[in-house]
This record gives C-alpha cells, sequence and structure tokens, in this order.
C-alpha cells in the first residue's frame, strides 16, 4: 500500500466534500435570501389587496348611500320593488298571451268570473271515521304563474266530517273566517285571498293595456329574450326564443308612432290576444 497516494486521495476527498459543503451553504444562502424576497412581495401585495379592498368597500357604501338620497328624492319603494313590479307585469302579459280553460262549477260557489273561479264542495272520503271532506276548488288565471300564493292543488280538503249535515253546518259558521292551506306563503282567510287575487287582477288589467303600447311590448320581447338566454336550459333553441327574437325584429322595423296591426303579428298567440283586445276597445 502506498501511503502517499493514500494521503492524497484523502485530501481529494476533504477537499470535494468542502466545496460540496460549500455549495450547499450557498444554496441555501441564496434561497433564504429569494424566500425572504417572496415574503417582503407577498405582504406586500397583500398590503395592496386590503388597500384596494378598502376603497372599494368605501366606495359602494357612498353608492349606496347615494342610491338610498335618490329613492328619498324622489318619494318611492327601492329600485327591486320597481323590478319586481315590472317583471310581475310581464308575467301577467305571459297569462294574457296564453289559452285559459273554465272549471265545472259545483258546490256553494263563493267567485266566478273570468279571473278565478273558487267553490266548495261535499266529496266522500276514505276515512272510516269521518267519511266525508268538504273540499275547497280554486282555479286561477294566475295559479301557474304566482303559485306560491295558492294551495298546493286546485282543490284542496278543508275540514273531514262523519256527515255531510256536519260539514255545511261547519261551512256555515265558518264561511268567511276559514282558511286556503297555501303552498309556501302560509294559510290565508278566504277575505284575505280574495283581496290578494283582486291586487293581481289589477296588474293583469294594467299589463293588458300596457301591451297596447310599442314601448312595453319592446320591453316584454326583451324580458323574454333575456329568460330564455341567461335562466332556461338551452333556451335559446326553444320555439319561445325564435317568437322573442322575431317580435323584436319586427318591432324594431316599425315606426314609433305607427298602430300595431294584425298582419304585423306573426306570433300566433299574440295575433289571437291582440284580437281579443281589439274586439274589447271597439275596433274590430
Amino acid at each position: 500500500m502506498d501511503l502517499y497516494r493514500y494521503y492524497k486521495a484523502l485530501d481529494a476527498v476533504k477537499s470535494i466534500k468542502k466545496d460540496v459543503q460549500a455549495q450547499k451553504d450557498l444554496t441555501d444562502k441564496q434561497t433564504k435570501a429569494l424566500e425572504q424576497e417572496a415574503r417582503d412581495k407577498v405582504y406586500a401585495l397583500e398590503d395592496q389587496i386590503r388597500d384596494i379592498k378598502r376603497k372599494s368597500d368605501s366606495a359602494i357604501e357612498d353608492l349606496k348611500e347615494k342610491l338610498k338620497e335618490y329613492e328619498a328624492s324622489r318619494g318611492r319603494e327601492p329600485f327591486d320593488k320597481d323590478i319586481q313590479d315590472t317583471q310581475d307585469l310581464f308575467k301577467c302579459i305571459d297569462i294574457s298571451l296564453r289559452p285559459s280553460s273554465r272549471a265545472e262549477v259545483k258546490g256553494t260557489v263563493l267567485a266566478d268570473d273570468p279571473y278565478k273561479q273558487i267553490f266548495v264542495y261535499i266529496a266522500k272520503s276514505r276515512k272510516p271515521v269521518n267519511k266525508f271532506s268538504l273540499v275547497i276548488a280554486v282555479h286561477s288565471i294566475f295559479e301557474r304563474t304566482f303559485e306560491d300564493l295558492f294551495p298546493f292543488n286546485q282543490e284542496t280538503s278543508l275540514k273531514d266530517g262523519p256527515t255531510e249535515e256536519a260539514l255545511t253546518s261547519w261551512f256555515e259558521k265558518n264561511k268567511s273566517s276559514f282558511k286556503i292551506p297555501r303552498r309556501r306563503s302560509g294559510d290565508i282567510s278566504i277575505k284575505d285571498f280574495l283581496g290578494m287575487h283582486k291586487t293581481l287582477e289589477g296588474k293583469y288589467e294594467d299589463a293588458r293595456s300596457a301591451f297596447l303600447d310599442k314601448n312595453w311590448q319592446r320591453a316584454y320581447w326583451i324580458y323574454k329574450k333575456d329568460y330564455y338566454e341567461n335562466f332556461y336550459s338551452h333556451g335559446t333553441s326553444t320555439g319561445q326564443y325564435k317568437e322573442a327574437c322575431e317580435m323584436l325584429e319586427l318591432l324594431n322595423t316599425l315606426p314609433q308612432d305607427l298602430p300595431l296591426v294584425l298582419p304585423e303579428v306573426k306570433s300566433e298567440s299574440a295575433k289571437e290576444w291582440v284580437k281579443q283586445e281589439l274586439v274589447r276597445i271597439g275596433k274590430s
């Protein structure tokens, strides 16, 4: 064994180890420096983000205050109520454009007009003791559109009883105060229900009158087009979307002061509605 070669090899190994350690130390130093730089940048960005959020929150609060001041100055309800009221009007236009059906009235009639049919009658039940049910039938042109305001079913049991006479007696005592069960809005007295329905009838007539004006027609078809574009799955492939686009195209080609006449209406449902309106206002 040559000791010279041994010591030379030993020195070489030590030198390499020293170089490796020096490289590790340098790497650690550079890494820590970069990590610190990154942390500093993150802290700076977080400060910027907090500053942007503070400014944004302040700007939003200022806008809210301006909105409150504007609403107070015009003495009206908030904008969202304006939007809801107008969309309710559009829903009533929907109702006026679709065919309605009438129910076969039986029993005691509480209301029967073009807007609603409400009556109560007694039917047999399958219960062993209370063999009869007092049923209220509520048929309304609004029930499919404002469904939360209406009973779960068009015909709903109010009370069960052992005899028809017992139910008749109960109804006579409670006919002005009994409550109708509804989908989500809680039970409602027949008096309050008829009052609520009267309000809808007023909106419906407002809608029928408004729809004779081109500005309202245009607003309605824009509303329908937006609904099928943004709130209805694959809505742009429906016939309703196509109809809305056609009606908007038609309205945009007509002079503003030109009255709407039947040949200009492409929609079959709209044609039928306009026919009815022309008869109603005496222009047919």
